[in-house]
């Protein structure tokens, strides 16, 4: 008996410490949080900070088509109706971070290029392959493809193979 009253006595007591440590624990933790993550927005440092509504128009999804004749990628609209050749705005970036493409079934490779045009000094150029399997492929690019302003993307690869490409604005 002695021996079940010292047990629950223990018990009893690591309860209690438990209980304790809860009702103090959230204000220390919360000063130390507090201390380590620190955000000061000063003139030497700035924190860049962006408007949450805003982020949804710098957002751009393009429809490019691989045709004989080269042609600029054209903007897909809310709608997701295909609107006018796309150009990246003055004084921002365009930043592509996905492409789905979808190649005919069938045997072989089909392949396609992105060319920026008019070509900056600093000229990119992105190449593809993919098995002519009917499946969607989906390429995500974790830092983007970065395209400078003013500048039309043009398809150029296996004709008649069309693709989707998302991402988003950015100033230069």
């Amino acid at each position: 008996m002695k021996l079940l009253k010292r047990l629950l006595m223990g018990f009893g007591a690591v309860a209690l410490a438990a209980s304790l440590t809860t009702l103090v624990a959230p204000k220390s933790v919360h000063a130390a949080v507090a201390a380590l993550v620190q955000v000061t927005n000063n003139i030497a440092d700035p924190v860049p900070t962006q408007d949450v509504f805003r982020s949804v128009t710098q957002m751009v999804t393009l429809f490019c088509d691989v045709n004989e004749t080269p042609g600029p990628c054209f903007q897909i609209g809310p709608s997701d109706a295909v609107g006018t050749a796309y150009v990246i705005p003055t004084g921002q970036n365009l930043v592509i971070t996905d492409i789905d493409v979808v190649p005919p079934a069938g045997k072989g490779i089909s392949s396609f290029s992105i060319h920026a045009s008019p070509s900056p000094a600093a000229y990119i150029e992105e190449g593809f392959d993919f098995a002519n399997d009917g499946t969607t492929h989906q390429l995500h690019f974790q830092s983007g493809l970065v395209y400078a302003s003013g500048a039309s993307l043009i398809p150029l690869g296996s004709v008649g193979l069309g693709f989707f490409a998302r991402g988003y604005l950015t100033p230069n």
